[in-house]
């Protein structure tokens, strides 16, 4: 039957218009609104397509998608440092990103670029005693210094190349650590593994 006699477009031949607030096809099963039937209407819905988006849904971190329809709920950039977690290693802490300054002795990479610590000046006269001892060491071996990184002020590591027994040039990244108090130059020292080259 039809259901509004006085409008030629609307009749149980019709096409469902979404949104329209009539019923086109004089079939009250066929959703005008809350097409995702979800409980929202379009008003207040902002994907209709998409049941598990609306305003009672709960944001799901970098997903790309505004889960609970409200902008101001954050999807990235969670830690608000204007770093998308594409580049931020720590998207929990605004202090940690690419564009911060590398923080000597706390054991975090701040700056983001895979390194923890590097090109720290070392304050303390007993950690620096235990590098340059270290930097001995290495060379006594035939080896090179490549990078010194101190970690929680009381310990630090040494990377470098050495050759090998039999003489050859041969690249072995090689991890040495001293540990101590510092004001206490009573370091000890000890070698751990020994792995080749990338």
């Amino acid at each position: 039957d039809d259901c509004d006699d006085e409008d030629p477009a609307v009749n149980p031949g019709a096409t469902e218009v979404p949104y329209d607030g009539k019923d086109n096809d004089c079939d009250p099963a066929t959703l005008d609104d809350d097409l995702d039937e979800d409980g929202f209407d379009l008003d207040v819905d902002c994907d209709d397509t998409d049941a598990t988006v609306n305003p009672d849904a709960t944001e799901v971190p970098y997903d790309g998608i505004d889960n609970d329809c409200d902008p101001t709920t954050l999807d990235d950039d969670l830690d608000q440092d204007n770093f998308n977690i594409d580049v931020d290693c720590d998207d929990t802490d605004a202090t940690v990103n690419p564009g911060a300054t590398e923080i000597c002795g706390n054991g975090i990479d701040d700056n983001c670029n895979g390194e923890i610590d590097e090109n720290c000046v070392v304050d303390d006269p007993c950690l620096q005693d235990a590098i340059n001892q270290g930097e001995a060491w290495i060379i006594g071996l035939g080896g090179e210094l490549i990078s010194t990184t101190i970690t929680g002020s009381t310990t630090f590591t040494v990377y470098f190349y050495q050759k090998d027994r039999n003489g050859r040039d041969a690249c072995y990244i090689n991890e040495m650590e001293a540990t101590g108090t510092p004001g206490d130059c009573g370091f000890t020292f000890s070698t751990h593994e020994q792995v080749p080259c990338q």
